[in-house]
């Protein structure tokens, strides 16, 4: 029972830490997007539509290194079926089981485009 107890403890623990890095985490990457990399996609793409390919490029992989972030601090766990489905292009509808910022970051993260 006390080793329940411990485990439960430990995970609420390790759970908030993760949650409490998150909020902060996220800010500091959008800044980093906003001051950093953006202006120069603006600067070395000069057409629209390579801009636009490669800030949602950009996009993508902040969020997946977000998404890894918060599993390696132990905010969640997350588990991915028929990823490929994803790829498959065409129209699609897909929603969010929560309306949390976790949820819209994973799926913005493994949708292509």
């Amino acid at each position: 029972m006390t080793d329940d107890i411990a485990r439960s403890f430990t995970l609420f623990m390790s759970s908030s830490l993760g949650f409490s890095c998150a909020g902060p985490l996220f800010g500091i990457g959008a800044l980093i997007l906003v001051v950093f990399f953006f202006p120069v996609v603006r600067l070395f793409s000069r057409d629209a539509e390579a801009r636009t390919r490669r800030t949602r490029g950009l996009i993508e992989r902040a969020f997946r290194f977000f998404i890894r972030a918060l599993v390696v601090l132990g905010a969640c766990g997350v588990e991915f079926h028929n990823r490929e489905r994803l790829s498959q292009g065409g129209p699609m509808l897909i929603l969010a089981n929560h309306p949390t910022l976790i949820d819209v970051c994973l799926l913005v993260s493994w949708i292509p485009n």
